[in-house]
């Protein structure tokens, strides 16, 4: 019997010894999973205490000092600001004629610098000293007015403690597109929006932890007066950006990512040749190439020609080689500072220099330039390339033809028939399954339009989709002429026998460059006799300013209204920036 017990006892030690570690984990698991507003109350509290319900009466003054004895209920922080003021005249309701309370006449701010039990001592901001003995004290119930700065941290991370302190209803939250490390700066443009104190958010990260520090600033004088950490688990991070951006009951979204850099054209493709598409950015100077994942891993940067303006980007594999290459064309402009901005469509019009066309290859760890010319770019299929010349009296000049790879070299096609009027970046060709074709192009001013073969208009939108977003003005032949315009289009998408175009709903129907309130990525197929139109991706917020079609995937690049500013796309620091949303078609 004493060996049995024994032996059930051994084994029961090895159980629990087995188990405990799984326990462990379980647990650290557990708390992995905590949403992560739980860390996030510890900042919050900090914050809310310095605005809490405090009331009292000075009872004492000496110099800039004075001594205040509080009432019962009140919980006081040293570093609390508190109104102090003299009791008026009494007003009563008009009808009831009930007392409702006394008019307050203000002497000042005071400051408190410690409390000991129902009593504290405070020293004078703002007001005359001899104005003080006998006034009354409190935290004002009001909404204050915070300046909320997101710098070095995960935008989503810094949005959903941002969302937690709007909730609270306590506070009126200012924002900023200020981009600067310096407290300082952050402080004077706090006083500039009339803000009574500023918060300023940054964090760390250390393996798979997160240290968020929050401090807050008086505005009135610089002071810091609160600096308070929480620790977050970088899966709660993940977890906020896998649930943001939720957007209609369109195409689903598998994941968005903040940019808050100034990118306005987008493009994806097999790169590497390894099955695996990665996303291509274009910034002020260069591309930026990513690969999607939780995160967006930068793999490479290529620097373009100076002063050039991005027209379009694409990826395709022009030579068959299994890689796809980046075909981008530029503008070189005559002077951006002559641009203007049409409140009635909302596009911008810049004067037009040179084209550059551009063909990159990925050649062992870096791109390398393959192709250059000075005409328009840009893929029709998988297997067609196109072009189209350039005159800058015409914008357009000529017509549309094939770009082909032969014995290593890029070179001139033949021509490809399209009707009468349309130019490289208007149309997209339907197929329906009878094998009939028709051409699906945007007009000057932002319909959409149907023709068969022979250029018979079949079909027109009963409303402008958004139009043209970027405008050209052309060369005059003489100064007392005033010259025309050309216009890049938005691009049309061809998706098996469909196609997909953006239509951008304005903020107010005729006064488009105000912003967009937001807009949809529709679907139009043929079937050889109608037209069929349903929305494929349901309102996205704001402008959607470029998508592109890969493999199963809808990469697309919304700015929320208003939107301006951008930074750096793996911290996403500004709350204004552009969202890059990741869209499945699967199903669709």
């Amino acid at each position: 019997m004493n060996n049995r017990l024994i032996v059930v006892g051994v084994l029961a030690a090895a159980l629990a010894l087995f188990l405990c570690p799984l326990l462990v984990q379980a647990a650290g698991e557990t708390t992995k999973r905590e949403p992560v507003e739980t860390n996030l109350a510890v900042l919050q509290n900090e914050l809310l205490g310095y605005f809490a319900p405090v009331s009292g009466t000075i009872d004492g003054v000496s110099g800039d000092t004075v001594s205040i004895a509080l009432a019962s209920g009140s919980a006081p922080k040293p570093g609390m600001r508190l109104v102090a003021f003299r009791e008026g005249v009494g007003f009563v309701h008009p009808v009831t004629k009930e007392h409702l309370g006394n008019v307050e006449i203000p002497s000042g701010t005071v400051e408190l610098v410690s409390v000991s039990g129902a009593s504290a001592s405070a020293r004078i901001i703002s007001g005359n000293p001899e104005d003080f003995p006998g006034t009354k004290v409190k935290n004002t119930a009001t909404k204050r007015k915070l300046l909320f700065y997101q710098g070095a941290i995960d935008w989503h991370l810094g949005d959903a403690y941002y969302q937690m302190l709007k909730n609270t209803n306590r506070f009126e939250l200012i924002d900023t597109g200020l981009e600067t490390d310096a407290a300082a700066k952050v402080i004077d443009e706090a006083r500039k929006k009339g803000a009574e104190a500023a918060l300023i958010l940054s964090s760390q990260t250390v393996e798979d932890k997160v240290t968020v520090t929050q401090k807050l600033f008086w505005v009135g004088t610089g002071q810091e007066i609160s600096k308070k950490d929480t620790t977050v688990h970088i899966t709660q991070v993940r977890d906020l950006r896998l649930r943001s951006g939720m957007i209609g009951a369109g195409a689903e979204v598998l994941v968005s990512y903040r940019l808050p850099f100034g990118t306005q054209k987008i493009a994806a493709g097999d790169l590497r040749g390894d099955g695996k598409h990665q996303i291509i950015l274009v910034g002020s100077s260069k591309l930026a190439i990513y690969q999607p994942d939780t995160d967006l891993k930068l793999l490479w940067e290529v620097d373009l020609p100076a002063h050039n303006d991005v027209l379009s980007i694409d990826a395709m594999d022009i030579n068959h080689s299994g890689r796809d290459k980046i075909v981008i064309t530029l503008m070189r402009t005559k002077g951006t500072d002559n641009a203007t901005s049409d409140v009635s469509t909302g596009a911008r019009t810049t004067s037009a220099g040179m084209i550059i066309s551009l063909i990159y290859e990925l050649q062992g760890d870096r791109f390398k330039e393959v192709y250059r010319g000075d005409h328009f770019l840009r893929p029709l299929s998988p297997d067609v390339l196109m072009a189209q010349e350039f005159d800058p009296r015409k914008g357009y000049s000529g017509p549309i033809y094939t770009m082909e790879y032969m014995n290593g070299q890029y070179r001139r096609g033949a021509q490809l028939p399209v009707p009468p009027g349309l130019n490289i970046f208007d149309f997209q060709i339907l197929t329906a399954s009878n094998g009939t074709r028709a051409f699906i192009s945007w007009d000057e001013d932002g319909f959409l339009q149907l023709f068969n073969e022979k250029g018979v208009r079949l079909w027109m939108s009963r409303q402008d989709y958004g139009g043209a977003t970027e405008k050209f003005k052309l060369d005059a032949p003489t100064i007392m002429l005033e010259s025309g315009k050309w216009s890049v289009k938005s691009r049309i998408v061809s998706r098996y026998s469909e196609v997909l175009a953006v239509k951008r709903k304005p903020l107010f129907s005729y006064v488009k460059g105000i912003g967009y309130s937001g807009s949809e990525i529709r679907s139009f197929w043929w079937n050889g006799i109608n037209l069929e139109e349903r929305i494929f991706v349901e309102e996205v917020s704001g402008e959607l300013l470029d998508f592109y079609l890969a493999g199963d995937r809808i990469y697309a690049i919304a700015k929320p209204l208003l939107g301006v500013n951008w930074k750096n796309i793996l911290k996403g620091e500004n709350p204004f920036g552009s969202t890059l949303y990741v869209f499945s078609t699967k199903g669709r």
